[in-house]
């Protein structure tokens, strides 16, 4: 199996290995949809990438909405969607010593749930498509 042609959105795209991975997959072909936040980061990143085959858009993650629009977006440009994963770690090695269990339960609920939803919504987007 081969990366090349695929359309991959990445939730999570601004730094850390959501950056990495949003370049690496573009070295190997892919078709990139990124999202992120910070939105100045993202120009950053697809401009390093260069070409016709990265996008970007201002995404919160944390809000469906925001999710769904990202891979409406990725439809929209590229006519399908492969690929979609979540690049979120809310954590900081850092300082894990330091954090009270009680964050880093908060920080480890949140990345498992916007996991869930991101493929909630894939799977949506992979149902309508084989219903109609």
């Amino acid at each position: 199996m081969t990366i090349e042609n695929k359309v991959v959105v990445i939730a999570g795209a601004s730094s850390g290995i959501g950056a990495a991975t949003a370049k690496l997959l573009a070295s190997k072909g892919a078709k990139l949809v990124l999202g992120a936040r910070r939105e100045e980061r993202l120009a950053e990143i697809a401009s390093e990438i260069g070409g016709d085959n990265v996008i970007y858009q201002a995404t919160d993650v944390t809000d469906k909405d925001q999710v769904k629009a990202l891979i409406d977006l990725a439809v929209e440009k590229f006519g399908r969607l492969d690929v979609c994963t979540t690049m979120l770690v809310s954590c900081h090695v850092k300082n894990w010593q330091t954090q009270s269990l009680k964050t880093g339960k908060r920080k480890s609920t949140l990345t498992l749930w916007v996991f869930c939803m991101v493929l909630q919504l894939h799977y949506q987007l992979c149902k309508n498509k084989m219903m109609g």
